[in-house]
């Protein structure tokens, strides 16, 4: 696929929202928003409106790099060179929607980072740090040959370096070395106790209690309810009708609980039979492991403004869609921009040599003229 330069036309209409403080757009920049304004269908420019409005708010819980949007996470994942994910995600953005049907990554939901989402930096942070970063780079596919479609071996045993993601990867001029996690969402073994009523089906776990039957001070929840899940992965199920919370995020948290602080969290151990967490960097592997130190990934969690997701989520399957394929319209229209600009640019750079070539030969014929003139009077 042609390699663009410069930010995609989605990447420069939301820095106009991620760098607010930019009080000057070039004529170029406006020209080129009024060019693509004039493109896009009225509804497709009501979902762009709509679209730039929810990036607003996600915006406003931005607190550096690590912890930015999805887009600046993805940008971080792509930058982890010789890594599965990176070559992932350059695969999501270059595939277009409408052609990932014909693709095996139409049986890739994605990477473990951008399938959940959460309401602080803390939360964010802290499950990061228990997950691991491999956990957090984890491709995630609907079954085990969906999985098994992402790698080829030779008759030696040897990874096929010329199939399948390796051969992907070599297009993009990557690699991927060393091994990767693949996650098999119809062979993870389900939560199959009772569900909550609400859109995201949080797990209807009980509260720990101490001895005396009191709540622990401090717990906050089980972390498999306090993820977020992306509005375009809502209403996954596998074949026996279990969704992302029962299955992948019950996975990778089970019954991992969530406190205030250490202190809450050492207090509630007599209740803590699966391990738990603290918003100030506690970790209780359970079984009596315990995680000391200090590691910070820059690979997060999203962090999303509370009330927006839930606003977002709420949209029907269809609406999401026509977003992602309205993301896609924006591309296909910066495409033909840039490819007309540079027509332009082009006629102009000519354009500019012929006229210094004329004024050139102006220079040395006016004073030619100017004698001829003065001659003949």
């Amino acid at each position: 696929m042609r390699k663009r330069k410069g930010f995609s036309l989605r990447e420069r209409v939301w820095s106009e929202v991620e760098q607010p403080s930019s009080t000057s757009t070039s004529p170029r920049s406006q020209c080129h928003q009024s060019h693509t304004s004039q493109l896009l269908s009225p509804q497709s420019q009501a979902i762009v409106a709509a679209t730039i409005s929810e990036r607003e708010e996600v915006q406003t819980m931005r607190d550096g790099a690590n912890l930015s949007g999805k887009e600046a996470i993805m940008e971080l994942i792509e930058s982890k060179t010789d890594s599965a994910a990176a070559v992932v995600c350059r695969l999501f953005r270059e595939i277009p929607l409408r052609g990932q049907q014909n693709n095996f990554i139409a049986k890739i939901l994605g990477i473990v980072a951008f399938l959940g989402t959460v309401k602080t930096k803390e939360l964010s942070r802290i499950l990061t740090e228990y997950l691991g970063e491999d956990l957090m780079l984890a491709i995630v596919c609907k079954s085990y040959a969906s999985a098994h479609a992402l790698e080829k071996y030779e008759r030696s045993g040897n990874v096929n370096h010329a199939c399948a993601l390796h051969a992907i990867a070599t297009k993009q001029g990557q690699s991927i070395k060393g091994r990767y996690l693949v996650i098999c969402l119809e062979d993870i073994r389900p939560y199959t106790g009772e569900l909550g009523d609400d859109p995201e089906r949080k797990l209807a776990l009980p509260d720990p209690t101490l001895p005396n039957g009191n709540t622990p001070s401090g717990y906050l929840g089980y972390a498999v309810n306090m993820v977020g899940l992306d509005a375009r992965h809502l209403h996954i199920r596998t074949n026996t009708g279990h969704g992302l919370r029962e299955t992948l995020f019950y996975c990778l948290f089970g019954n991992l609980q969530v406190y205030e602080t250490r202190e809450n969290m050492k207090m509630a151990k007599a209740c803590i039979k699966h391990g738990a967490v603290s918003l100030d960097g506690g970790i209780m592997k359970g079984n009596g492991v315990l995680s000391l130190g200090h590691w910070e990934s820059e690979i997060c969690f999203p962090v999303i403004v509370p009330g927006t997701q839930t606003h977002f989520s709420q949209q029907s399957p269809e609406i999401v869609k026509q977003i992602e394929e309205t993301k896609f319209e924006l591309k296909e229209v910066n495409d033909e921009i840039e490819k007309d600009t540079k027509i332009v640019e082009k006629v102009l750079k000519k354009f500019k040599k012929t006229k210094e070539r004329y004024v050139e030969f102006l220079d040395k014929k006016v004073p030619l003229l100017s004698k001829l003139d003065a001659s003949l009077c």
